[in-house]
């Protein structure tokens, strides 16, 4: 057994690239056949246009953080993920080698400071590339079925003028060609393999963005089989499938005929591109915003840019300024204290009103006024929840705080089960969000669900297993237990100890369902019973 000095010495470790800005790292990933471990060389090259070394970037997804596998750098073991290194796997060639770039080998992921300034140059990185290959997964018969006809059909378009166009010619060969092949039919087994391609977490992963638009040529892998960039973007028109709306946007940016005759060369502001890939995620909230930097048109001289030393208030803050420039004179007012995620589910929901959403929730002024039938309490988004009950179920106490000082916002509006805010922080045992709600002069904190429960009801009826979200990491269960004793009786102690409580609801409650009572939590009966005692007396 390796001691772990020895496990260390065999550890493969980044050298610091040089100070140069237009240096990155460059992988050799050797020949071998599908049995032979993954071997590589790493080398720094310049990022340069012309003259640069010629190299292939892989566009793929991380999938788990977790590193389970391993490939051999400079004759040392460095850990990768699984989906990396199936990437590599089906990538690399049996007779030679192959020169890539792939982000989870060529930046040193633990160094921040060169993390951010490599992302500052994705852009390059893939535009200079030769090609960009984007690995979707393994394959199945049905996906492999996919490739193969697609494969057939490049082979038979014809070209007009030695080009592809966009002609009547064009698409009427294709009719005639899904018609014949039967390609179009629901259950054909094509079809159904660019069903489940449509459906591979590459098309929700937000760097996935950049690495298409910028890409000269692509080429689609899935298992052992490719084709295309160009061909597989227009494949949803050929096999007469409706893509969602965020796996349309991706195939709208990649190279050829989609993304000639998309919106892609309209308009590609900041704006536009938060509104096109509000669906693409990332484990780093900030990356949703970092990812499209690189190809907004109108951030290039502004103060924004992939600064990972930044946090995530910061960041958001910069974004809303820029965003508001062109409605308000002076933006030093503004004050943005949501999550990136919130961010984007405030955009979900207002869309085209987004901006004057912001002006209104932000009690700014503006050049003209907002929208005068924008309502920030209406439950009008994808989910149906209103934006006070959303930032409750995201734990955003930064997005929470902007929206009570909002003189639009209801306090006490509820969802459909009849919850308000305070009693969905209540039954999440959320003592941070239930102090914000609770300094609200308007709060109701008697309002009772539909089933007639009364926030400090669902706080006591709260389990260990309801929460907190915010519970601290790697306790034991017997000091799980003693947290969330304190917790619980510090949160019916702020409800208990206000004069605005009436514990009527939770007296009907006791006599309604008395089996529901008797699964409470011995201490919390006490407490409740001491004070219902003593609001009769």
């Amino acid at each position: 057994m390796l001691s772990s000095d020895s496990e260390d010495e065999d550890t493969y470790k980044y050298t610091p690239l040089e100070s140069s800005d237009e240096v990155f790292r460059l992988i050799r990933l050797f020949k071998g056949s599908q049995s032979d471990p993954i071997q590589c060389e790493i080398f720094e090259a310049l990022i340069a246009a012309d003259g640069g070394f010629p190299y292939e970037a892989l566009s793929y997804t991380w999938g788990s953080d977790w590193k389970s596998h391993s490939v051999i750098i400079n004759g040392r073991i460095l850990l990768v993920t699984a989906n990396l290194h199936s990437a590599l796997l089906h990538l690399r060639h049996k007779d030679m080698d192959r020169i890539i770039w792939a982000d989870g080998l060529c930046i040193d992921q633990q160094n921040l400071q060169e993390r951010g300034h490599q992302v500052r140059h994705m852009k390059d990185i893939y535009t200079n590339a030769e090609q960009v290959m984007i690995w979707l997964g393994l394959a199945t018969p049905e996906t492999d079925a996919f490739m193969d006809s697609l494969l057939e059909l490049k082979h038979r378009i014809p070209k007009i003028d030695g080009h592809l166009k966009n002609s009547p010619q064009y698409w009427n060969f294709l009719g005639e060609w899904i018609k014949h092949e039967s390609f179009g039919s629901e259950d054909s087994i094509p079809r159904t393999g660019l069903k489940y391609l449509l459906r591979m977490p590459w098309f929700e992963r937000v760097w996935v963005l950049q690495e298409a638009a910028m890409a000269r040529k692509a080429t689609i892998y899935s298992g052992h089989k490719s084709i295309p960039g160009w061909i597989f973007a227009l494949a949803p028109s050929i096999f007469q499938e409706t893509p969602d709306a965020q796996c349309q946007a991706v195939l709208d940016i990649m190279p050829g005929l989609s993304r000639r005759n998309s919106w892609w060369n309209e308009k590609r502001d900041l704006l536009t591109l938060m509104r096109k890939f509000k669906g693409s995620m990332a484990s780093e909230p900030r990356d949703r915003v970092f990812a499209l930097l690189g190809i907004s048109a109108d951030t290039a001289n502004e103060h924004i840019s992939a600064d990972y030393g930044k946090t995530e208030t910061e960041l958001v803050q910069d974004i809303a300024s820029f965003l508001l420039s062109d409605s308000m004179e002076d933006t030093s007012s503004v004050q943005w204290t949501m999550s990136i995620n919130s961010l984007f589910a405030l955009l979900d929901r207002f869309d085209n009103d987004f901006v004057d959403a912001m002006l209104i929730l932000g009690n700014l002024p503006s050049k003209s006024p907002p929208n005068p039938s924008l309502n920030l309490n209406s439950p009008n988004n994808s989910r149906g929840m209103r934006p006070l009950i959303e930032a409750v179920f995201a734990g955003d106490k930064g997005f929470i705080s902007m929206l009570i000082k909002c003189s639009q916002i209801n306090i006490n509006a509820r969802d459909r089960l009849g919850k308000t805010a305070l009693s969905l922080a209540a039954s999440f045992l959320e003592i941070e969000l239930l102090e914000l709600l609770l300094s609200h002069p308007s709060v109701d904190i008697n309002a009772p669900d539909w089933d007639g429960r009364a926030p400090i009801m669902l706080a006591a009826q709260a389990s260990i297993g309801n929460g907190p979200r915010n519970a601290k990491p790697g306790l034991t269960w017997s000091e799980r237990q003693d947290e969330y004793f304190e917790r619980k009786t510090k949160i019916l102690n702020l409800f208990l100890n206000r004069p605005d409580i009436d514990l009527t609801c939770v007296r009907r409650w006791f006599a309604r369902k008395p089996e529901e009572t008797e699964k409470l939590d011995g201490f919390v009966q006490t407490i409740l019973q001491e004070h219902m005692q003593d609001q009769e007396d």
